[in-house]
């Protein structure tokens, strides 16, 4: 009778306490944080919350989970100054731990915030330009110095300065057999092959014209480059100031011009920080270019897509607007990629507000009648309006006793002053020392009879200027920007100077 009691006992145990084969077996639910600097963040499961300190690069929910349960992670609190948004957040135990979940962190600007950028005098392919500082690129530290260009949007970088060559060669990014995306420190790269152009006059601005636009140069000889597209977060200023949520950028691998023919991509031409108004349209290898409303995200396979500045991609405040705000630039005699030769400077300033723009004297100043359409991009926080930076007003151009209808870009990328007299009987070339005149038809209080006028003299300083008879085009460069201040707000859809 005893020993019939102890095995009812033992078989009792077995099946009540989930022994034997019976036993269920538990998963946990992790993943990665990326750019957390601050505290605050918590993370909940629905049942359970978590904190996550700063500086934290992983996080684990102590609740074991049944294979079969389902799960989705959402953010709880916000940390100081970042907003941080999940991906592959929900989703259902699949007999494995899960730990594919990742917390992106991006800056958040409560008040119009100056960074540290490098304006340089002479370049070393010898031309004027302003270079922002590009720290981080995912999770990977880099050390690159970008052109600053206002006129084209987005963020366009050498591959071989972000990633190990292990990855990449002259011929394009090596993928493993069967898969479509790379993934490194933080980075997405995808199997997207894009070709954009650098360099070249009104290169990027979303009017259908890439052809022509790209016929003429500003800087040297006008660039096809060729990359793919990849994801990542992007870190940038003097300082690592600011942090963007995860955009698209092109990884260049190879470049070609008429002369050279196919190369590996420079380090100072083939980086480009790009925060004109409206969005770079970037095409497949046979050069036609795509105006997309949409883009893809990661693993994406779209054929075609679109760069947008990188400032869109940082979070903004209720008081601020996303866009920019760029001081005269004083125009430094360094050598760039020197360690201590160029010093920071605050002249780029992201967000703006009413505020700011009438304290710097906006308010009297000019801006462009520009057409402007909603732009509805998934990862663009907050969605806002795309602007042409083309300044399609009535824009005259007098030198030399003549004068011509035009129309304008005002270019940090550009070293020059390129000028378009598509009207007959303008001289084909500009003498050192010929006082060029520039007016802008329309103000920003709206009186017709108001105009801006710019003025400048040909061949003073790096400033080249450069007729092309072909074009009503003028590509106002760098030399604009080191006299007057400069502002671009995203959300209303103006940009203006002073």
């Amino acid at each position: 009778m005893s020993i019939r009691i102890a095995l009812l006992a033992c078989i009792l145990t077995l099946f009540g306490c989930g022994g034997g084969n019976g036993s269920l077996t538990t998963y946990t639910v992790s993943g990665t944080v990326d750019h957390l600097s601050s505290s605050g963040l918590t993370l909940t499961n629905g049942t359970t919350t978590i904190a996550v300190a700063a500086g934290a690069t992983r996080f684990a929910f102590p609740d074991q989970l049944t294979n079969g349960a389902a799960y989705r992670i959402s953010v709880a609190s916000q940390p100081g100054g970042e907003n941080c948004v999940i991906s592959q957040g929900g989703g259902t135990v699949a007999g494995a731990n899960v730990g594919n979940i990742d917390v992106a962190c991006n800056t958040v600007i409560s008040s119009p915030t100056a960074i540290g950028i490098y304006p340089v005098a002479t370049a070393p392919d010898g031309y004027s330009r302003a270079y922002v500082p590009v720290t981080m690129v995912g999770n990977n530290p880099v050390s690159i110095n970008a052109t600053l260009d206002t006129v084209s949007a987005g963020v366009v970088l050498n591959a071989f300065d972000v990633v190990p060559p292990s990855m990449v060669n002259i011929n394009g990014f090596d993928f493993p057999a069967g898969q479509s995306t790379i993934t490194y420190n933080g980075i997405t790269v995808t199997n997207n092959v894009m070709t954009t152009y650098l360099n070249g006059q009104g290169a990027g601005i979303n009017f259908g014209l890439g052809t022509l636009f790209g016929a003429y140069s500003t800087n040297g000889p006008l660039i096809r480059a060729t990359g793919n597209l990849a994801y990542a977060q992007v870190t940038f200023g003097s300082a690592g100031d600011v942090t963007t949520a995860v955009l698209p950028i092109l990884l260049v691998y190879q470049v070609s011009t008429s002369a050279n023919g196919t190369a590996l991509p420079s380090t100072v031409a083939s980086n480009v920080f790009g925060v004109g108004g409206t969005y770079t349209p970037i095409g497949p290898l046979t050069g036609a270019f795509v105006y997309p409303g949409t883009c893809a995200t990661p693993p994406g396979s779209s054929n075609a897509c679109a760069l947008l500045s990188p400032l869109r991609s940082v979070s903004f405040s209720s008081n601020v607007d996303p866009g920019f705000l760029l001081a005269p630039l004083t125009l430094q005699n360094c050598q760039i990629g020197t360690q201590g030769s160029c010093a920071a400077v605050p002249s780029l300033t992201v967000g703006v507000n009413a505020t700011t723009t009438q304290a710097l004297g906006f308010a009297s100043g000019w801006t462009s009648n520009t057409s402007c359409a909603t732009l509805n991009l998934t990862y663009v926080p907050p969605a806002s309006v795309e602007c042409s930076t083309y300044i399609g007003d009535l824009t005259t151009l007098y030198f030399d006793n003549h004068g011509s209808e035009t129309r304008a870009l005002l270019d940090t990328a550009n070293s020059g002053m390129t000028l378009g007299t598509l009207d007959t009987g303008f001289p084909s070339t500009i003498a050192a020392g010929t006082q060029v005149t520039i007016q802008f038809g329309i103000a920003i209080r709206g009186n017709l009879a108001d105009v801006y006028t710019y003025s400048f003299t040909a061949g003073t300083g790096n400033y080249t200027t450069t007729i092309l008879p072909t074009t009503n085009l003028n590509d106002i460069g760098i030399g604009f920007f080191t006299t007057h201040r400069y502002y671009m707000d995203y959300e209303t859809g103006q940009f203006g100077w002073v």
